[in-house]
């Protein structure tokens, strides 16, 4: 792992960024809920829409279930009961049925959990990177491309192309935006400006957590299946 990985993201971020530009304008001219429904709808028809609509429900149900599995192994990593196959799935279970009893009180309690999880996420990542920065050692960001992608052209996109496939679905949640975009105020004028903006600010942070993560484990990273959780650990210990 080392600085290109930064430079992948950030290709990565522009290229979905093109997506979100398109989405920025299509959300200006639609201001009926339902995205990529709504607008595939309008423009190829009934069946294209309906197409659409299913792989966004199917795209929503496969981002909780990454996002489980990520707490439980970050959970894993700090206690071996949740390694156990009874807790793991138990908790799995428990969290889906959670998410489920809260969309049943209405958008409002949605609303305020989501703002507050977005709070304490946003906190977290800006507290690792300040924290974060004190403690990188220049070191760790030579070699600045992989030995193996300095073999030749075919080496290096091959190795870009893995890493670039990974890393393009991890801004690729702004597309959930404009689903509700009845139920918000002014939304021709609001997604826009939110979409262009999201999409600023995590390449931002995804940019900086890589860098500051990097500076702390160095080569090292990628033995670790949680690096930012064992940066952080390492950086202001237990």
């Amino acid at each position: 792992m080392n600085l290109m990985s930064v430079f992948v993201t950030i290709c990565a971020a522009l290229t979905v960024s093109m997506v979100a530009l398109c989405y920025a304008d299509l959300s200006s001219r639609f201001t009926g809920s339902g995205a990529a429904w709504l607008y595939s709808y309008h423009a190829f028809g009934r069946f294209t829409g309906y197409e659409l609509g299913i792989y966004t429900w199917f795209l929503g149900c496969c981002t909780y279930a990454a996002e489980i599995v990520a707490l439980l192994t970050i959970l894993k990593t700090l206690s071996p009961v949740f390694s156990n196959h009874v807790v793991y799935y138990g908790i799995a279970i428990g969290i889906i049925v959670l998410f489920t009893i809260i969309n049943l009180f209405g958008r409002t309690i949605v609303k305020l959990v989501d703002n507050l999880s977005s709070a304490a996420k946003m906190i977290t990542i800006l507290i690792f990177i300040i924290i974060g920065a004190f403690f990188i050692h220049k070191m760790n960001f030579t070699p600045v491309i992989p030995k193996a992608a300095t073999l030749g052209v075919g080496p290096y996109f091959k190795h870009f192309g893995a890493a670039f496939s990974v890393v393009f679905y991890m801004f690729t949640g702004f597309s959930f935006i404009p689903i509700a975009a009845k139920q918000m105020n002014n939304p021709e004028k609001n997604i826009p400006k939110v979409l262009i903006s999201v999409m600023i600010t995590v390449t931002i942070l995804y940019a900086l957590m890589m860098l500051v993560a990097i500076g702390i484990l160095g080569s090292k990273m990628v033995n670790y299946s949680t690096p930012i959780a064992v940066a952080f650990q390492k950086a202001v210990g237990d």
